[in-house]
């Protein structure tokens, strides 16, 4: 006897039954490759994840600079120095080298003038009148520096060397009074070898006996 089939709840024909299969294998199939498009979003987003840096730590941002704080200066008071050592007592001596160059060639001019008057040789006036020369030389001295002192107090030699005599007032026109009263001062501190002059280089602006004495100074113009 042949194998009797067992009786089933549902009966479906076989072929249905293949149909049924093919359908949920295609199914499926559809709903793997709908989810395989996933994995490379997900690879993408972690590669974007392991190349990301920080942006304090990028090489490639410059940071900004601090500028130095700027330190208010203040401006040093310089003392007022000689440039040249003791260059306002040279050019005094300077200047009174000058003078007495002047004061020179003013009397062997007059002495030639009264050698051409009187006949005689320029020797032979010096020789036979040393004393009266001597005064003539003094009353040229005494005018000279009176009369230039009193008007501008410079001397032709104070002129060159751009100098000039002022007061305690800073004043420069001290009057005949005080013209005379300088010159016999001044007549004082030659005697003396001119020590009264050289005294100036005791200090850089140093003065003379004659200044001291008087309060008066030789100031650069």
């Amino acid at each position: 006897m042949g194998e009797e089939e067992e009786p089933t709840l549902f009966p479906v024909e076989s072929a249905e039954a293949e149909e049924i299969d093919d359908h949920l294998a295609a199914s499926e199939g559809r709903e793997q490759s709908e989810e395989e498009p996933a994995a490379p979003a997900a690879s993408d987003l972690e590669a974007a994840i392991d190349s990301y840096t920080p942006l304090d730590h990028n090489p490639t941002m410059e940071e900004p600079r601090q500028e130095p704080a700027v330190k208010p200066t203040v401006p040093k008071v310089e003392e007022q120095a000689p440039a040249i050592p003791h260059e306002l007592n040279l050019r005094r001596m300077l200047a009174a080298a000058v003078d007495a160059v002047v004061l020179l060639l003013s009397e062997v001019l007059m002495l030639t003038v009264a050698g051409a008057l009187l006949e005689r040789s320029l020797p032979e006036l010096i020789a036979g009148s040393i004393v009266p020369l001597a005064l003539l030389f003094v009353c040229l001295h005494f005018l000279y520096y009176v009369l230039f002192n009193s008007a501008t107090g410079q001397t032709p030699g104070k002129l060159l060397l751009r100098l000039r005599i002022t007061g305690k007032d800073e004043s420069t026109r001290m009057g005949i009074a005080w013209a005379v009263v300088r010159w016999a001062a001044m007549v004082t501190s030659i005697v003396p070898l001119a020590a009264g002059f050289f005294w100036i280089y005791s200090k850089p602006y140093g003065a003379a006996w004659h200044d001291i004495a008087l309060g008066m100074k030789v100031d650069k113009v």
